[in-house]
């Protein structure tokens, strides 16, 4: 079974509605929401493209896009939505690991490696400095500005959060790097 398809029966089942409604043709609103779910989280949690999230529920790969920013956008305005988006990925994506498809790794994961990255180079710049007195107060600063020049409205509320603790995580490098050049 593909990844979409699985996918696309999760949500069905989780919002009470029949994988062919979901497939179906027909613009009823009942199901748009349900619909633009199951898009949402085909495009999350898989790696497929939109092109074939679309041909698996019968749409352009347009609306699938169009799904996608409505969806975040619903995150971003409808209190804990995005924490009932994420419980449901949560829920699917044991499925779709059974299934052996390949699955997207989700950001609040990228994000811890990436924060344990960070503080692992935190310390070896620490010891970098200390060893050949070395000035890491204006590089250290440039990183950090391009950081957060590459943020964006993009995210969703748990995006964010993951976003913040990576921030303080390399605030907290800039501020081992200061400390050690006073020292020095």
């Amino acid at each position: 079974m593909n990844a979409i398809d699985i996918v696309l029966e999760e949500v069905a089942a989780m919002r009470g509605v029949s994988l062919n409604d979901l497939r179906a043709s027909g613009g009823a609103k009942a199901l748009t929401k349900p619909r633009q779910e199951a898009m949402y989280l085909a495009r999350k949690l898989t790696l497929e493209a939109n092109v074939e999230i679309g041909r698996r529920i019968n749409r352009h790969d347009s609306t699938v896009c169009h799904a996608i920013h409505s969806i975040e956008r619903r995150i971003d305005n409808v209190v804990g939505y995005g924490d009932e988006l994420e419980a449901m990925g949560a829920a699917i994506m044991p499925r779709l690991r059974c299934a052996e498809v390949p699955v997207r790794t989700p950001l609040v994961d990228r994000v811890a490696a990436l924060e344990a990255c960070v503080q692992a180079l935190a310390a070896q710049l620490a010891e970098l400095a200390q060893i050949h007195s070395l000035t890491m107060r204006e590089p250290v600063s440039a990183v950090l500005t391009a950081y957060r020049q590459f943020e964006s409205d993009r995210y969703s509320g748990r995006e964010r959060f993951a976003q913040q603790q990576l921030d303080r995580a390399l605030k907290a490098l800039q501020t081992t790097v200061e400390q050690k050049d006073i020292a020095a």
